[in-house]
């Protein structure tokens, strides 16, 4: 274009310049990144003109690019808990509630809550980690899906009870076999559950429902929650997306489960949907072959 055919005459005046500088610039074509190299020719100890070089970057500049977003959410994701412990141990340090256990006490178990989302941001971060650099080792086994779910909701059920939440399980046949890591397949049932326990009203209810489709296994997870608008499923399954809202405000996260989750599930030529209205509770559909 006109536009960039200026900017490499500009970038010429390097012709003028020592013999052995180049010039070198990264110019966006629409989509398109472009790295224009302009070096001096020299003949006969003479500046005889340039050599002007251009390469599509586009892959290397995206990927730099990624790179700045992703330390930039990190940082923000590690700084809002360890900030929020900090000032809690600070208030407890002033000795302005020795007198008052109990306040001490509500400040630590928020200062837990906090430590424990900021472990969960690390597990997962490491595991992303991993997984991008082919180190994480899998044992595929067959596995009821059944089974891992049963166990599943009794680890869940002190959590539920809390906060009076009925957990049931729909599941007619004896066996829903599948073949995955035993670690992935924890992790993707234990996310869908804490988040539709998590997600909740007080009182309501988490139903899972196993089917046995032809050649696919169904795990299917519904609560009665707060639930999401169209607009906020559009990023759902995104790296550190968080839907924020007053009633989402509280509720502790890393932006990373669902995304780590659909990564496994598509691993294994699997497929996870959701269906939500907002108020109305959300429905996780998880479909994988069936062993």
């Amino acid at each position: 274009s006109k536009i960039h055919a200026h900017r490499i005459i500009g970038l010429l005046e390097c012709a003028g310049a020592p013999r052995d500088e180049a010039k070198i610039h990264w110019e966006q074509a629409g989509e398109r990144m472009l790295e224009i190299r302009v070096n001096p020719h020299v003949r006969e100890g003479e500046n005889a003109g340039v050599i002007v070089i251009l390469d599509d970057v586009t892959r290397q500049w995206e990927a730099e690019q990624d790179k700045i977003r992703f330390i930039s959410m990190v940082a923000h994701e590690l700084k809002s808990p360890i900030a929020a412990i900090i000032n809690y141990i600070n208030i407890i340090l002033t000795g302005m509630f020795d007198d008052q256990p109990g306040k001490i006490h509500e400040m630590m178990e928020r200062s837990k809550v906090r430590g424990e989302a900021l472990l969960d941001l690390i597990r997962d971060l490491l595991f992303l980690n991993q997984s991008e650099a082919g180190k994480v080792e899998k044992s595929v086994e067959r596995l009821d899906l059944k089974g891992v779910v049963q166990e599943q909701l009794e680890f869940f059920r002190a959590q539920a009870e809390r906060t009076g939440i009925a957990l049931a399980l729909d599941a007619t046949e004896t066996e829903y076999p599948v073949k995955l890591d035993r670690k992935d397949l924890d992790r993707i049932t234990m996310n869908l559950i804490s988040n539709g326990i998590k997600y909740n009203r007080e009182g309501g209810t988490l139903t899972i429902t196993l089917r046995r489709d032809d050649g696919s296994v169904a795990v299917e997870v519904r609560d009665t929650g707060i639930g999401m608008s169209e607009e906020e499923m559009k990023g759902l399954f995104a790296e550190f997306y968080r839907i924020k809202n007053p009633h989402t405000s509280g509720i502790p996260g890393t932006g990373l489960g669902l995304a780590t989750v659909k990564r496994m599930i598509e691993e294994y030529n699997g497929s996870i949907t959701v269906d939500s209205r907002l108020g109305a509770g959300s429905t996780f559909t998880v479909k994988l072959p069936r062993a």
